[in-house]
């Protein structure tokens, strides 16, 4: 009978302290791996690239998730600030390959500006290694022909800048 209930009082225990642990981990502050400040600008043909969507992919880093690929959205002056799960929480220290998308509507799904031209990560030329040192990054200046460059639609738009 004693050894019975030491069974289940041990089995309770380890039930108890895994849901505890669980618990504990779903409740956490920062979500994934540690998260470092990470900001910059971007430019096409050395102008601020309004509402540009920069997403940094970590391919075989040992991220997964939305660690893997945190994004952000340029302001009107093209400064953006890097989330991997929001808040501007920044992303996790990795080398990563930069994609950047430029919708015609940055309100509903939309063509790209860029006609994908900076959109694969396969040939992008922007790399980025973040550390726990990195804030503020170089500006990206993405050149091309003014020609290539579909126009935005005419929508009425609120300021984004802090």
């Amino acid at each position: 009978m004693r050894q019975k209930m030491r069974q289940t009082l041990c089995i309770a225990t380890l039930v108890l302290t895994i849901c505890t642990s669980i618990a504990s981990i779903g409740c956490s502050k920062g979500q994934g791996a540690p998260k470092y400040p990470v900001s910059g600008t971007v430019l096409v043909n050395g102008n601020p690239a309004a509402y540009m969507i920069v997403r940094f992919h970590a391919p075989g880093q040992g991220l997964v998730g939305q660690d893997a690929q945190p994004a952000a959205v340029c302001d009107n002056q093209g400064r953006f600030k890097l989330s991997s799960f929001g808040d501007n929480d920044g992303a996790a220290a990795a080398d990563y390959i930069l994609t950047f998308y430029w919708p015609t509507n940055p309100i509903t799904a939309s063509s790209d500006r860029l006609q994908g031209m900076f959109a694969s990560m396969e040939s992008s030329e922007y790399l980025v290694s973040v550390t726990p040192e990195t804030t503020e990054l170089p500006p990206f200046d993405l050149e091309l022909d003014p020609e290539q460059i579909l126009p935005p639609e005419t929508i009425s738009l609120p300021d984004m800048s802090p």
